[in-house]
Parts: structure tokens; C-alpha cells; sequence
């Protein structure tokens, strides 16, 4: 999902080095500029904490501990 570039964060007021796909210390995974770019391509219905559980209706449907949840559209095949 991720390279392992080093890039930097801001927390607590200053810049600190980070590797892109790390867990940051604000709770989500952070990427660098080219890693967002291919997942936007990847994935372009988006997601919240892990690539891809938002489906093309903008329902969540999934969460970063393997539970997932079915869209009733999607299932309609919509």
C-alpha cells in the first residue's frame, strides 16, 4: 500500500521525519505525495481508515479490524 520514503509530520508544532505508511501519532496512516496520488487512482471512492471501505455510494463499509459492512445498493448491483 505504501513506499517507505521518509516524510515529514507536523505534531505538536514542529516538523519530524515519519515513513510513509506508518500508523502517525494522530491515528491515521500517513503517505506521501505519490502514495496518495496512486491510491486516489486506485481507490476513487475514497476511505476513511483503510484504502477502499467507502464504496462508490459513499457508504461506509469496512474498518481497519477486518469487519465488513454490505451497501444495500451495491448488493442491488447499482
Amino acid at each position: 500500500m505504501a513506499c517507505s520514503k521518509e516524510i515529514k509530520i507536523y505534531t505538536r508544532g514542529k516538523s519530524v521525519p515519519f515513513q510513509c505508511g506508518w500508523t502517525g501519532p494522530h491515528g491515521s496512516v500517513e503517505l506521501c505525495d505519490d502514495c496518495k496520488v496512486k491510491l486516489k487512482k486506485e481507490y476513487p471512492q475514497g476511505w476513511r481508515s483503510t484504502p477502499g471501505d467507502i464504496c462508490k455510494h459513499g457508504n461506509y463499509v469496512g474498518d481497519p479490524y477486518g469487519v465488513d459492512y454490505l451497501c444495500a445498493r451495491c448488493e442491488e448491483g447499482a
